[in-house]
C-alpha cells in the first residue's frame, strides 16, 4: 500500500503527454521505488512508518544501522508484487470477453491477493537481521532487548528469490459492494384502461450483475381509505399495476410519485422517487375532468369539528352564484348534508360543527353557476375519539361521583353525560385540554373554554351568553351584543 501511494506521488510529477510508463514492468517500478528511497516520503513510508505493526518497519524504527543493508532486497520483492499483478490486470482488460463488471471483479480479486502477500513481505527479515536480533534479545540491555524480542515474535525468516503468485486462476466471483439503481423514473399509463390494470415496467441495474427485487417503501397513498394503498409492484419484475382503482377518483393531480426501493440478495438498496402518470385512468375512475373546483384536505380536525378547504380553480366566465362543500358519511354521497361558504375570494373554507367523534367522513367542493353544478374532488378525514381525557386532566375529585373542573362542579354519569351544579344535564365532548363542547338535549351544542369561561358560545343561534344565575330549576344567561336574557331550564 506505502508503494503504490509512492508510484502515484511519482506519476503526478512526472507524466505528461509524450511520456510512457510501463507499470507492469519489474525495472520501472523497481526504477521508482529506488528514484524515490531516499525521500522523505519514501522514508516515511515504505521504511520507517510507525503506524504500521509490520516486524520490517519496526526494525527500521529500531534498529536503522542493522536493516540498511537488507532494505533493497525487501524494495525489489516489493517491486515485483506490484508489477506482476499490473501484468495480469492488462492481460485480463485485453481478452476478448472482458466487460467492466468481469473486470471489476477479477481487479477487486487481485487486490485481495496483493494486499495478502504484501503483509507477508512486510513481515519478513533475512537469516542475518535473525541472528543479529537474537543477540540483542539476550543482551542485557532492557529496552532493546524488549524491542529485538517483539520484532522476533512477529517476523518470518528468509527473503523469497522471486514473488510468485498464483494468478492463472483469479476469481470473478463479483464482490457486493454496491447497490442496484433505477434506470426509470417515469412511467405513463396507457390511455385505455386494461383488464389487469398493468401501466408498465421499471427498470435497474445491479453493478454486480445481481438479480434485483423492487418494492414500494412510502409515498403509496390509500386515497379512499379502504386500507388498499394505490399501486402495487411486482418484487421481480418492476412490473407496476393499479391495486385500487376507486383510488384514482381522489386524485389532487395527474401523477402519483411513489418512492421505489431496490435491492440485491446481498441487501444493499437504493431509494429513489418515481412519478406515475396516471392522468386518463383518473377521469375514468370518476376524478373530475375539467373540474371548475379543487377540494383541499380538511385541517383542525378535532373530536366534533373540522376545517374544510376548496379552492375556485376555474369560473367559467362568471362568478359563481354559491360555493360550498357537500359532507357524507358515505363514500357515494347518497345522502349529504350541503353547507355554503361565503365571500370573494378563490380559496373558501368552512368550519363544520356537530359532528360525531371517531367518524370517517368524506367531503367534496362545489360551485354553482349557469353550467350547473360542479364538483371538486373528494377528500376524507376522521375525527378523533371522544376520550375525556383533557376533561379530566385537572380536575379534582370530589367524592360520590362529584368533580370540581375548571368550568365549574358537575357530577359525571355513565356514557359521556354529567350533570353539571349551575346548567344541569349535559353531554360533554372534549375538543383539546383548554376546549369543551357542551349538548343540552333542550337546546343543543354550546362551546366553552378555559380562557372565556363563564361566557358560553351558543352554536345554534351563532351568539355569545354570558352566565349570570342559576338554580335548581332554570340558567339564565344574559346575551352579550343584545343585552337581552336567555334563560335554559334544567
Amino acid at each position: 500500500s506505502d508503494a503504490a501511494d509512492l508510484i502515484f506521488s511519482y506519476l503526478a510529477q512526472n507524466i505528461s503527454t509524450n511520456t510512457t510508463l510501463d507499470i507492469s514492468s519489474n525495472k520501472a517500478i523497481s526504477t521508482i521505488l529506488g528514484s524515490l528511497s531516499n525521500s522523505e516520503t519514501a522514508s516515511s513510508n515504505l521504511s520507517d512508518s510507525s503506524s504500521v505493526s509490520s516486524a520490517r518497519s519496526l526494525l527500521n524504527l529500531s534498529f536503522d544501522d542493522l536493516s540498511s543493508g537488507t532494505n533493497e532486497a525487501h524494495k525489489t520483492q516489493v517491486a515485483q508484487l506490484i508489477s506482476s499483478v499490473n501484468l495480469k490486470l492488462g492481460e485480463l482488460a485485453n481478452e476478448s470477453d472482458s466487460s467492466p463488471y468481469l473486470f471489476k471483479a477479477q481487479a477487486a480479486n487481485l487486490q485481495s491477493l496483493i494486499d495478502s502477500e504484501g503483509t507477508n513481505l512486510a513481515m519478513m527479515l533475512s537469516e542475518a537481521e535473525v541472528a543479529k536480533l537474537s543477540e540483542i534479545a539476550n543482551s542485557e540491555t532492557e529496552n532493546l532487548s524488549e524491542n529485538a524480542q517483539e520484532i522476533l515474535s512477529m517476523s518470518v525468516v528468509g527473503f523469497k528469490d522471486e514473488i510468485s503468485l498464483d494468478l492463472s486462476n483469479v476469481s470473478t466471483d463479483l464482490p457486493n459492494a454496491f447497490a442496484p439503481f433505477l434506470t426509470t423514473n417515469f412511467l405513463e399509463a396507457p390511455g385505455a384502461v386494461n383488464d389487469t390494470l398493468k401501466i408498465g415496467s421499471l427498470n435497474a441495474i445491479d453493478p454486480e450483475e445481481q438479480k434485483v427485487f423492487f418494492a414500494i417503501v412510502d409515498n403509496n397513498p390509500d386515497l379512499d381509505g379502504d386500507g388498499i394503498p394505490a399501486l402495487a409492484i411486482s418484487s421481480t419484475s418492476g412490473e407496476m399495476e393499479v391495486a385500487d382503482f376507486d383510488d384514482l377518483q381522489f386524485m389532487d393531480e395527474d401523477s402519483l410519485r411513489p418512492n421505489i426501493r431496490v435491492s440485491d440478495p446481498g441487501g444493499l438498496y437504493s431509494d429513489e422517487m418515481v412519478e406515475v402518470n396516471l392522468r386518463e385512468w383518473s377521469f375514468k375512475s370518476g376524478r373530475p375532468r375539467d373540474a371548475l373546483v379543487r377540494t383541499i384536505a380538511a385541517e383542525n380536525v378535532t373530536s366534533v369539528s373540522a376545517t374544510l378547504a376548496g379552492e375556485v380553480l376555474s369560473e367559467g366566465g362568471e362568478l359563481p352564484w354559491r360555493k360550498g362543500f357537500e359532507i357524507s358519511t358515505d363514500i357515494f354521497f347518497s345522502d349529504f348534508i350541503e353547507v355554503e361558504s361565503f365571500g370573494p375570494q378563490s380559496n373558501f373554507t368552512f368550519d363544520a360543527w356537530s359532528l360525531q367523534w371517531d367518524t370517517v367522513y368524506y367531503f367534496r367542493s362545489f360551485v354553482d353557476n349557469a353550467k350547473g353544478r360542479s364538483h371538486g374532488n373528494k377528500k376524507r378525514f376522521k375525527t378523533k375519539e371522544n376520550t375525556f381525557e383533557g376533561i379530566y386532566k385537572d380536575a379534582v375529585e370530589l367524592g360520590s361521583g362529584w368533580w370540581e373542573f375548571w368550568f365549574g362542579y358537575a357530577f359525571a354519569a355513565e356514557g359521556g353525560w354529567f350533570f353539571h351544579w349551575d346548567v344541569g344535564w349535559v353531554f360533554l365532548v372534549a375538543q383539546d385540554d383548554d376546549q369543551v363542547w357542551f349538548y343540552f338535549p333542550n337546546h343543543g351544542w354550546m362551546w366553552v373554554s378555559r380562557s372565556y369561561y363563564p361566557y358560553y358560545y351558543d352554536y345554534s343561534d351563532s351568539r355569545w351568553l354570558y352566565l349570570i344565575f342559576a338554580d335548581d330549576k332554570v340558567a339564565k344567561f344574559i346575551h352579550y351584543e343584545t343585552s337581552n336574557i336567555f334563560t335554559l331550564e334544567k
